[in-house]
C-alpha cells in the first residue's frame, strides 16, 4: 500500500472517529436532557435538612440534619444508617414521572392520594414540601404520586416507590459495635467466670497478656474482629433497659469488650436464645434490646 493511500485511510479513520464521538456525545446529552425533563423535583439532596416519613396508621419518622449529620428524633432518638439514608435521599431527589396526569384535586381519592400509603415531607430552607405516594396502577408497574398542592398526578416506577417506602428499621443504625475496626487494639471475651484477653502489638500481631508465650493466630483474631464489627441487629425488641432479666442480659451468656487504647471501649452483652438461630443482645452503654443471629 502506497503512503498516499495510507494517509487517505488515516484521514477517513479520524473523520469517522470524530463523527462517532460527536454523535455519541450528542446522544448522551439528549438522554441526560430527557432524564432531567422527567424529574419531579429540582433540588439537590444536600439542600434537604429535615425529613418526615409518614406511613398510614404508623408513627411519624422524623429526621433532622445538623452540621451535616443526620439524626432520627422520632419515634425514637437514634443514629441513622448513613448508607440507607443516602440511598433514600438520592431516590427522592431523582424521582421521575413516567407520565403526568392533570387531575382535579377532588378526584385524588380515586388514586389513593387522599390517604397515601406513604407521605414524605422534606424541608428545604424554611419551606416544608410534601411528596405523596398512593395506589398502584392496576394496569401497569407504576404508582400514583403527587407533589405539594399541585393538580397533577405523577406515575412513578415501582422500583422508585420501593426506594422511598422505608420504615424506621430500614433507616436506623443497626450496628452493635461502632468503634473503628482498624483501631481496635484489645478484645476481651468473658464466659462462665473465664476471661480471655488479647491485645494488639505494634507489629499488628495479637498476644495474650496472661499467656505471652502462647502463639495466637492473627488471622483468627482478625476474622473474629471482622465478625463482631459487622454484627447488625436483626430486630429491635425494645428501646429501654426494662426487664433485662427476661432476655438473659442481667447475667449474660457471653460478654465481649472491644477497646481502642485505654479510653474508649464498647461492651456487647449476649443473652438467652429466642430460638435456635437468634439471641437477645445489647450494648451495655446504650439502652435497648436487639436480636442478633
Amino acid at each position: 500500500m502506497k503512503w498516499k493511500q495510507i494517509v487517505v485511510y488515516l484521514v477517513i479513520l479520524v473523520a469517522l472517529a470524530g463523527y462517532y464521538f460527536i454523535e455519541t456525545a450528542h446522544k448522551e446529552k439528549a438522554k441526560e436532557k430527557e432524564i432531567e425533563s422527567k424529574k419531579i423535583l429540582d433540588i439537590k439532596k444536600d439542600q434537604i435538612d429535615g425529613l418526615k416519613i409518614i406511613h398510614r396508621g404508623e408513627k411519624t419518622i422524623y429526621l433532622t440534619k445538623k452540621n451535616d449529620k443526620w439524626t432520627i428524633n422520632e419515634p425514637v432518638k437514634t443514629d441513622v444508617d448513613k448508607f440507607a439514608l443516602d440511598n433514600f435521599l438520592n431516590g427522592l431527589v431523582n424521582i421521575s414521572a413516567q407520565k403526568k396526569l392533570n387531575i382535579d384535586k377532588k378526584e385524588f381519592s380515586k388514586f389513593g392520594l387522599d390517604k397515601p400509603s406513604v407521605s414524605i415531607e422534606f424541608k428545604v430552607g424554611d419551606k416544608w414540601r410534601t411528596f405523596k405516594i398512593g395506589d398502584k396502577n392496576p394496569t401497569g408497574d407504576t404508582y400514583y404520586a403527587s407533589l405539594d398542592d399541585k393538580s397533577e398526578i405523577y406515575m412513578i416506577a415501582s422500583f422508585q416507590q420501593s426506594s422511598l417506602n422505608k420504615k424506621l428499621f430500614d433507616l436506623r443504625d443497626k450496628r452493635l459495635f461502632t468503634l473503628n475496626r482498624d483501631k481496635v487494639d484489645r478484645i476481651e471475651v468473658a464466659r462462665n467466670n473465664t476471661i480471655i484477653k488479647v491485645i494488639k502489638k505494634k507489629d499488628d500481631k495479637w498476644e495474650s497478656p496472661d499467656a505471652p508465650n502462647v502463639p495466637i493466630k492473627t488471622e483468627k483474631v482478625d476474622s473474629l474482629l471482622d465478625s463482631l464489627t459487622w454484627l447488625r441487629a436483626r430486630k429491635f425488641v425494645q428501646e429501654t433497659d426494662a426487664k433485662l432479666e427476661e432476655y438473659g442480659l442481667k447475667e449474660p451468656f457471653i460478654q465481649v469488650v472491644l477497646a481502642v487504647q485505654k479510653d474508649k471501649s464498647e461492651t456487647l452483652l449476649i443473652g438467652k436464645e429466642k430460638d435456635k438461630t437468634e439471641r437477645y443482645a445489647k450494648i451495655a452503654s446504650r439502652p435497648g434490646v436487639v436480636l442478633i443471629s
